[in-house]
């Protein structure tokens, strides 16, 4: 599940975008998982944040917080703040 408001086009456009999302154990091969989010047998949030400091460059900061699912390490959770920089040609 996946809602933004806002949008990046021009100089000065911002955006703030949340995301769930319960990937199972083996609903996925490993190599295609997101590795941001901790690849798979994991669920959790993402929120990100975007800005334009011009039209062709966006600066970003993602945050997520994960848990594991099912398994010997149950209850176990993680957090992870990224930041991008984005130059569009």
């Amino acid at each position: 599940v996946r809602v933004a408001v806002g949008r990046n086009k021009k100089t000065g456009d911002w955006s703030v975008a949340y995301k769930y999302a319960r990937i199972e154990a083996n609903a996925v091969v490993g190599g295609f998982a997101d590795s941001d989010f901790g690849n798979a047998n994991r669920k959790g949030h993402r929120v990100t944040v975007s800005y334009n400091l011009t039209k062709y460059l966006v600066a970003a900061i993602s945050g997520y917080y994960t848990e594991i699912i099912t398994g010997l390490s149950s209850g176990d959770t993680r957090g992870l703040i990224q930041g991008d920089l984005v130059w569009k040609f």
